[in-house]
């Protein structure tokens, strides 16, 4: 696997937290769980023509997207999925064998333009900035779809970051 870009620090904390949550669940309360996430993962991957079939995970974690793919029926062997983390694509790659991981920066996907049909991330994508955005879309093929869940700046999951950080 490559090495990813970001510097190492960043890098360490997010082996550090992905090596903690080894259910893959980052939050204790339901989370990357609950049911409006699923419900709107469903409804997406139903939606998608289920011919698109390569479809990349960015910030994957340790795969709540595969999860929700796999429960509306979609293959996991069809996902390519990157994450900054070593420690969460390993455990990723042993939930769901058959997925592709990549330990890469999202500001610069070793995949080819137009590559992949879907592009999803949730909860992740935003850490890398905006400009990981436009390196997503740079992948999608004509046609592609693209999904992402972000927190929103005036909500108590990014208020709680906020002052997580601060201390």
């Amino acid at each position: 696997m490559p090495k990813p870009r970001s510097s190492p620090g960043v890098v360490d904390d997010w082996d550090r937290y992905w090596t903690g949550s080894k259910d893959g669940a980052a939050f204790s309360s339901g989370g990357i769980s609950h049911p409006a996430i699923s419900a709107f993962w469903t409804v997406f991957f139903l939606a998608a023509d289920p011919h698109q079939a390569r479809i990349i995970d960015v910030a994957a974690g340790t795969g709540s997207v595969v999860a929700a793919a796999q429960q509306a029926g979609r293959n996991p062997e069809d996902f390519v999925c990157l994450d900054t983390s070593s420690a969460a694509i390993t455990t990723l790659c042993t939930r769901y064998p058959g997925v592709q991981g990549i330990v890469a920066d999202a500001l610069s996907i070793p995949l080819a333009d137009h590559s992949v049909t879907v592009a999803t991330s949730q909860f992740g994508v935003e850490y890398a900035g905006v400009a990981a955005v436009d390196e997503m879309v740079r992948l999608l093929a004509p046609g592609g779809r693209i999904a992402l869940i972000m927190h929103y700046r005036a909500g108590i999951i990014y208020e709680e970051a906020v002052s997580s950080l601060d201390a």
